[in-house]
């Protein structure tokens, strides 16, 4: 009685093997899908700032032989608006800084973009240690610390001019006579130092950083975009006269191969292979800094060696919606925490010059509280940020309808916020930064501009590249690209 049921087995173990065999000997006759092949003469890799005003030159200049490709979904790159409990918010650049030339500006007068400019002497600081408020210019601490950050910046014109080295600003500032003592004393510091530089006193170039070229060319005074089209409709507005077929979004790049004499080959993750003459690269410094992008043969060591001198920094702006505001009316609040640096400056943008009636204020932290932050969850982090207002603002405040955090420096296509040089980065290693590899590989953004991490820094970076790479392909650049190029020196 049990030889018919092993016979039945047996042929189900047939039928199974058989259609196994079946199946796979059609998906071996099916034909492979092949890669989709693009032939360009020239390759611009990110569509953010600085790639987009690349390619704008390309076109203008008759050279339109060329593509763009880009990870995200979007052009922009980390001019990026975000829409908040009803309002547009630019979780990433946000300002125009220096309005006195700069030719952000004139896109801004061109287009309308609104917004105001920022008054950093409305801010009352709240002193955690005595729990009272004051006024910056009420404190001599202030006045001792605007005293020496005026001999820093001339000490630092003097040694630009004479070629002397460089030393941090935290010795130049004490060399103005500031040494920082209490925690009124480093929220005032930061301010003036870690806001603007993202990183502190103790890292940052005296050379490089204060005062800073930006703020030597346009001035100091800093608009804050509040339109609700976003900071991005300039790379918007630059993109008008660019074909929309040219810029591939979705497509990240895995490897760069500019091993052959006659092209260079950039795969991508969705199964691209762009063939190109010439390739743009407009990666942040972060993402040059790591091992995401393969390129073969490796970069030469002295354009690896002035990537890796390079620093790219996280700059956080945290949004909290309440039901209604319970904080100053003033534009700032300083924070002065006995841990430097714990949620030091919001920024009330209740006022009537941002978003009125929106209760929405923002804080900002920078480099390791932001890592920080973004490492930890989120409702870690809205418990220290209550804990923070309610030390200002008493216990009876409510709790917010919602907070937004933006994540820069985990995010795998920028791996930070903006480029900055450190102490230790030489005028050579600007210049390798800049320097294209065998007249075929050409860097562009705002890490390797002089104007370094600045929207206007991206776009004439993009410019300048693109002017080198016409000149290489025979083109000749027009008046306005040099004349627009003058800028950035």
């Amino acid at each position: 009685m049990e030889k018919p049921k092993s016979s039945f087995l047996v042929m189900i173990i047939i039928i199974i093997i058989s259609l196994t065999l079946i199946t796979v000997i059609m998906a071996a006759e099916q034909p492979q899908q092949q890669p989709q092949r693009i032939k360009t003469k020239v390759v611009i890799l990110g569509a953010g700032m600085s790639g987009i005003s690349c390619a704008r030159i390309l076109e203008e200049a008759g050279m339109e032989d060329y593509v763009v490709v880009e990870a995200d979904n979007r052009v922009g790159g980390r001019m990026q608006p975000y829409m908040f409990q009803g309002i547009s918010i630019e979780l990433g650049a946000n300002w125009i800084e220096g309005t006195v030339g700069n030719p952000i500006w004139e896109f801004k007068e061109r287009l309308s973009l609104e917004g105001s400019i920022s008054n950093y002497s409305d801010l009352w600081v709240f002193d955690t240690v005595s729990k009272t408020r004051f006024r910056p210019n009420d404190n001599p601490r202030w006045i001792d610390l605007q005293n020496a950050l005026d001999f820093a910046a001339n000490l630092s014109r003097r040694k630009r001019e004479s070629a002397e080295p460089d030393v941090s600003i935290k010795v130049g500032l004490q060399l103005g006579g500031w040494r920082a003592k209490d925690p009124v004393d480093f929220a005032l510091e930061w301010s003036q130092t870690d806001f603007e530089n993202a990183h502190s006193p103790d890292e940052s170039s005296l050379e490089h950083e204060l005062p800073g070229d930006t703020f030597e060319i346009f001035e100091d005074e800093m608009y804050m975009i509040t339109d609700q089209r976003g900071y991005v409709t300039v790379v918007h507005d630059l993109a008008t006269s660019i074909d929309s077929n040219k810029i591939i979004l979705n497509s990240e790049v895995q490897r760069v191969n500019w091993n052959s004499s006659d092209s260079i080959e950039v795969t991508t993750t969705d199964g691209r292979i762009i063939e190109a003459e010439r390739a743009v690269i407009t990666f942040s410094i972060g993402v040059l800094q790591s091992d995401r992008i393969q390129f073969v043969p490796a970069l030469p060591i002295w354009k690896q060696e002035a990537i890796l001198m390079s620093e790219m920094v996280t700059y956080t702006k945290i949004f909290m919606k309440f039901p209604f505001a319970f904080w100053e009316e003033s534009e700032f609040i300083l924070y002065a925490s006995e841990r430097r640096g714990y949620y030091p400056f919001w920024h009330n943008l209740n006022h009537p010059k941002y978003f009125p009636g929106s209760n929405v204020i923002m804080v900002t932290a920078t480099k390791t509280e932001s890592m920080r932050i973004e490492a930890q969850p989120t409702d870690v982090t809205i418990t220290e940020l209550m804990a923070v207002l309610r030390d200002m603002y008493g216990v009876g405040i409510p709790q917010p309808l919602a907070v937004k955090i933006p994540i820069w420096h985990k995010n795998p296509w920028t791996l930070g916020s903006y480029a900055s040089w450190p102490l230790g980065l030489t005028a050579g290693h600007k210049s390798n930064l800049k320097k294209a590899v065998d007249d075929r590989l050409f860097f562009a953004g705002d890490g390797i501009s002089q104007l370094i991490g600045y929207v206007h820094g991206a776009y004439l970076s993009g410019i300048e590249t693109a002017d080198s790479v016409l000149q290489i392909l025979g083109f000749n650049p027009t008046p306005r690209i040099e004349n627009v190029f003058a800028l950035s020196h």
